[in-house]
């Protein structure tokens, strides 16, 4: 089996080679990485992807490319194509400076050997820094928006910003908002090594010293329309859509809204535009904008130093334009939407300037700037006092001192982050719904945090049971993932496999790649912290343990939660899970410093069983911790529906009712306290709703009509405008089904309201049918399993063309978890929930069991005992929590036996403890366990326990805590069940002391990492 594996692995990989161009360049990088060396006085600069040539990395260029002191520098522009106009910011003439396109073969080289590296974003996430390679990241802003780990949702969309942060020698913030944004947002205090460098922002310099004069006439060079004797408004929006596809309505909503403001301060302003560079080639095609449009190669600040009003949104720019002390106005139609989604790090009325929700809010504004102005004073010079205080000018110049010359001055602040507290390091295994992630997550919401820094090396959560636990995890820890491929040669690669395969062996381990997973951790890490201790947790995977195992650092540990070489053997379906990973895994228990037991019993099983690959003196316990203060106040969540911001963000076509005079909402805050403004509408109006908000089980739609933002109204006056013929084509696609959480997919495109949600977000899935639709494009989706169903366009990333026959269709289809997936008609119009919890009894006698539905906990025997308890005793319950492989084997056994009306399959519940407490037994009839968790947890609220008379059972009840059963198989579970009815469930001989287990257990933790 294991060699079927590996040479398959071997052939795949193989091919990629021969047929992936990015894969032969990934290969010369990685090859390189130590054979190119660094060329000193050399300067790559990478600006938004080499999409453009501005912001704080040009005016590093500009500067040094005039100052005679830097003469001797060589200039290395990245563009992401030679035809880009932003090239003609740069001298290309000039023979210190050179131009490589991103991607391509010299993009490779001078990554690797250019000595500096300048970048305002992030690089790919194959880079690695080198030793002795200096990087400049100057970021792209100070953020009004919040970042890092305080955005919203899947925690994994910063990964390879905290990655470049953490391998930069050298941040530069404009302010200390941005600091905050470094150290808290991205969490680099305790981890970073480099320097946050405090002075200004370098591209503020243009802003501060180009002046109105030199503006102009670069507008006249562009060819822009405006008259030199009035003032100039600039309108710089946002791009806030998740598809740079997909942005048609967008724009025109830009457009028109554009067009209008133009044409109502003709003769009064100058109007221009600023768009993102997103959109920017789109929007240029209009020849409505031209004359009034700014390209996107000419630098935004040096723009702002003509402009005497800035109108905008969420954009930093407003930031850098408060140093001119001139008015800023806040167009913010969506941020209703956008704060539910996004969130802010100011809050509305800390702003600068007002809010505005319509146009007309804007032009009213406009109209009294005046007024505005005195209005807004004391906010506008507060904020501008710490945002902008150190931009005089010259924040380039110090800047380049500072890091090419060593020159310091009193207007820079170099902040080090704080590394005071010790470093440790964890991989705690998929964060899926088990026993290893209960106790993980127990023990990181113990830590003294005061003392510690936590990091948590994860793999992206793929599922929404992984981001739901992920999301579990202390804010206090710092989450790192592992984003992209591995660095690894071809040949480092084909050794990985083998050793995956086969373990490492005497004869073997010299060629073992340490030095390819050394250097894995370092683009995973950066240049961070040295750990005080690196912990595989999970103790369940040779891929994540060989990777702790090659983390810099002082101590290295793996945690055993189970008789191990049992679980290697367990057989699910006819096949052995875990029997070559953790095989694998044991061979190289010799590369870490300890090895770690969650209880005495299972050390001395996995102690004898394993000695081959364990040295004594490696071995220790530490047990599982628990959560009390969850467990104790575990309640069902009552949250009252009403309470909860119902915002569904779609795009959706719409036809008035009747023409009428209706009440709009600019906000829902508005809608809440019933400020509307009376709007006519008629069918000549062109309605789109871009946001569906429920409120006390009324709908209303975000209204933008005629391309222009008006408000929230009420679903009753409105009516969905229908394709009247929908057009399908065939399609080869290869898609990831990638969304925030269960897609929802439709059996018919006439009935598209009509949706039904499945459980395989982020796999992949073929895609065979296309449909343009007024409201969204939809594929028709299939996979292993068969037809889905429609899906909305935007719900599919990383979509692949595959010829007609293309084999490469089921390699990746069958690269997903195998899903069972829900009847559409059985649930048409909701997601689907497990079924509900029952009405708990106390006339009954009630019996609960915990854990994963899997072979070793020997849930089959104990439905099979059930059977015979319910001769007797008619009135025994038993609930059955958790989800697990075996799930339709006890659903099938529970039908065989017509126990449905005594056996209850309640899934996985996040918090157990209301159920359990109102049950008379907890009990747990395992082959085999490490420590249960599930049973400290019963002990902690209270419990009777009945439980097997195995090793890992015994070192929690003991002789103490509860009663056991002498034996395993189904008779005598059902002796034991009958013997605890018989006897009134007894009272154990003590009561457990959880707080006083806990303090034993965090000391026993601490004294292994010393």
């Amino acid at each position: 089996m294991e060699i079927t594996r590996f040479l398959s692995r071997v052939m795949r990989k193989s091919g990629s080679y021969l047929f992936s161009k990015q894969q032969r360049m990934m290969q010369y990088y990685v090859q390189n990485y130590e054979k190119i060396q660094l060329q000193e006085n050399t300067i790559l600069y990478e600006v938004r992807d080499g999409q453009t040539i501005v912001d704080s990395p040009f005016s590093f260029y500009k500067k040094m490319i005039s100052d005679e002191r830097f003469l001797n520098y060589t200039h290395i522009w990245v563009i992401d194509r030679l035809e880009n106009p932003a090239l003609q910011n740069i001298d290309r003439d000039n023979a210190r400076v050179k131009v490589v396109v991103r991607q391509s073969k010299q993009y490779f080289y001078w990554l690797l050997a250019a000595k500096f590296l300048v970048n305002s974003s992030t690089f790919p996430n194959f880079f690695i820094k080198k030793e002795k390679q200096i990087y400049i990241n100057t970021w792209h802003g100070t953020p009004l928006k919040t970042m890092g780990y305080n955005i919203p949702g899947d925690p994994s969309q910063s990964q390879n910003v905290v990655r470049n942060f953490l391998m930069a020698d050298y941040l530069l913030s404009a302010n200390p908002l941005m600091t905050k944004m470094y150290q808290n947002d991205y969490k680099l205090n305790g981890i970073f090594a480099g320097e946050i460098v405090e002075g200004g922002y370098p591209r503020i310099d243009w802003t501060v010293k180009y002046g109105k004069n030199n503006i102009f006439k670069d507008f006249v060079e562009l060819k822009l329309k405006f008259d030199p004797s009035l003032q100039s408004l600039l309108y710089c929006p946002t791009w806030k859509g998740k598809q740079i596809t997909k942005t048609n309505d967008d724009i025109e909503q830009i457009v028109q809204e554009a067009l209008y403001l133009k044409e109502t301060f003709s003769g009064k302003y100058n109007f221009f535009i600023k768009v993102h560079p997103f959109i920017f080639q789109q929007v240029a095609k209009d020849h409505r904008v031209k004359e009034f449009l700014i390209p996107d190669a000419f630098d935004a600040n040096k723009c702002l130093a003509g402009i005497d009003i800035l109108i905008t949104d969420y954009s930093s720019i407003f930031f850098d334009f408060l140093v001119t002390k001139k008015p800023i106005l806040f167009y913010v139609w969506d941020s209703d939407i956008y704060a539910h989604e996004r969130g802010s790090s100011i809050e509305e009325n800390e702003l600068p300037g007002p809010v505005a929700y319509t146009v007309q809010d804007i032009i009213d504004f406009v109209e009294n700037i005046s007024s505005i102005k005195e209005k807004y004073q004391t906010q506008y010079d507060a904020l501008r006092q710490t945002i902008t205080s150190k931009d005089n000018g010259y924040a380039t110049e110090r800047y380049l001192e500072y890091i090419f010359l060593g020159k310091s001055s009193q207007e820079l602040e170099i902040i080090y982050p704080n590394r005071e507290k010790e470093n440790i390091l964890f991989f705690p295994g998929r964060m899926k719904n088990n026993g290893i992630t209960s106790s993980f997550l127990n023990l990181v919401s113990n830590l003294d945090y005061s003392a510690f820094d936590v990091s948590v090396l994860i793999a992206n959560p793929l599922t929404k049971e992984e981001l739901k636990n992920v999301k579990l995890i202390p804010t206090e820890c710092r989450l790192l993932f592992r984003p992209g491929k591995h660095a690894y040669t071809f040949l480092e690669t084909i050794t990985d496999y083998y050793f995956e395969s086969f373990g490492v062996h005497a004869f073997s381990s010299k060629f073992y790649p340490q030095n390819a997973y050394a250097r894995e951790m370092k683009r995973l890490l950066g240049n961070s912290s040295v750990f005080k201790v690196a912990i595989d947790f999970s103790g369940y995977s040779f891929f994540w343990g060989k990777f702790i195992a090659a983390v810099n650092s002082n101590k290295k540990v793996v945690f055993q939660h189970n008789d191990l070489l049992s679980d290697s053997r367990r057989t699910v379906n006819g096949k052995q899970p875990h029997k070559t990973n953790l095989k694998s895994l044991f061979s190289i228990y010799q590369l870490f410093d300890r090895i770690l037991s969650v209880s005495q019993e299972t050390m001395e099983i996995n102690k004898k069983n394993l000695a081959q690959y364990i040295r004594p003196e490696q071995v220790g316990v530490v047990r599982n911790s628990l959560n009390i203060n969850k467990i104790v106040n575990s309640e069902v969540d009552e949250t009252c529906e009403e309470d909860v911001i119902n915002i569904q963000r779609e795009t959706v076509h719409l036809t008035i009712r009747k023409d009428s005079v209706f009440d709009l909402y600019p906000q829902i805050s508005s809608l809440l306290n019933k400020d509307y403004r009376a709007t006519p509408i008629t069918h000549n109006d062109t309605l789109r709703s871009v946001a569906r908000y429920t409120h006390k089980g009324k709908a209303y739609y975000k209204l933008i009509i005629n391309d222009m933002y008006q408000g929230w109204i009420d679903s009753e006056n409105v009516n969905f405008l229908v394709k009247s013929k929908v057009d399908i084509s065939n399609v080869q696609l290869i898609g990831t089904i990638n969304v925030s959480s269960d897609p929802v997919f439709y059996a018919d495109l006439n009935q598209i309201q009509n949706g039904f949600a499945l459980p395989i977000n982020k796999t992949y899935v073929f895609l065979s049918k296309k449909t343009v639709g007024l409201n969204d494009d939809y594929f028709l989706a299939e996979n292993e399993n068969g037809t889905l169903g429609w899906i909305k366009s935007s719900s599919i990333s990383n979509i692949h063309h595959l010829g007609k026959f293309s084999v490469l269709k089921w390699v990746f289809i069958f690269r997903n978890p195998k899903y069972s997936l829900v009847n559409p008609a059985e649930t048409p119009n909701v997601i689907r929930k497990e079924k509900s919890v029952p009405l708990i009894s106390p006339e009954n006698f009630n019996f609960v069991t915990m854990g994963r539905l899997s072979p070793e906990k020997n849930q089959i025997n104990l439905v099979r005992a059930f059977s015979t308890v319910v001769t007797s005793f008619p009135n025994a319950r038993l609930f059955i929590l958790g989800n697990g492989e075996l799930r339709k084997e006890l659903i099938s056994l529970i039908q065989a036996l017509d126990l449905q009306d005594h056996v209850w399959l309640l899934g996985h519940i996040d918090n157990p403890g209301y159920v359990l407490k109102q049950c008379d037994l907890f009990v747990l009839p395992s082959y085999y366990e490490g420590q249960p968790m599930v049973l400290l947890e019963g002990l902690t609220l209270g419990m009777k326990i009945l439980a097997s008379n195995i090793p890992a059972n015994r070192s929690v009840i003991g002789s103490d805590y509860g009663f056991y059963i002498n034996g395993t198989d189904a008779e005598t579970i059902a002796e034991s069940l009958v013997e605890q009815i018989q006897k009134g469930f007894p009272n154990a001989p003590r009561k457990f002391d959880p707080y006083a287990y806990n303090q034993s257990v965090l000391g026993e933790f601490y004294e292994e990492i010393k």
